[in-house]
């Protein structure tokens, strides 16, 4: 399952309901991530199964404007992508990295065609890596690896 995708999902369901415009959104996004059909289904299935029974309808559908603008910041990250992950991985593995969250965020980076970054960062420690800040539309990569505090 790609963390991007999930979260992408959040916010476009984010007042309750889906707009047309968050759903051509999503199709987009699934086309950059390279998910097939079957795993974006099997996202969405979870989602739905766990998060929209809870969500309150309050709106219609503006969570667009949200993953419109994730998105955006997402997309625009693309020459300084591949030194974050490398220096997310590396603060990865000095915090204690997870199997999880190595094969959530592997995934992701694959799906963002990074993933030989990230797995440098992590195993090739003898590589200088230069202590970056990530953005926050890395977000759920960084809680993915446990790289934020619990009141962030």
């Amino acid at each position: 399952m790609t963390i991007l995708f999930k979260h992408a999902l959040d916010l476009a369901w984010n007042d309750g309901r889906l707009s047309r415009r968050g759903a051509v959104l999503l199709e987009n996004l699934q086309d950059f991530l390279d998910l097939s059909d079957y795993e974006r289904g099997v996202i969405e299935e979870k989602h739905s199964d766990e998060e929209v029974p809870f969500l309150i309808t309050r709106g219609y559908g503006s969570g667009a404007d949200l993953l419109d603008q994730w998105m955006a910041t997402l997309l625009d990250l693309d020459e300084e992508l591949p030194l974050i992950l490398v220096s997310m991985g590396r603060a990865a593995l000095e915090r204690g990295i997870t199997k999880q969250g190595w094969i959530d965020v592997f995934r992701a980076a694959e799906g963002m065609g990074c993933e030989f970054d990230f797995a440098r960062g992590v195993w090739e420690p003898e590589y200088e890596v230069e202590n970056l800040e990530w953005p926050v539309a890395l977000a759920p990569v960084a809680n993915a690896l446990g790289l934020t505090d619990e009141d962030e």
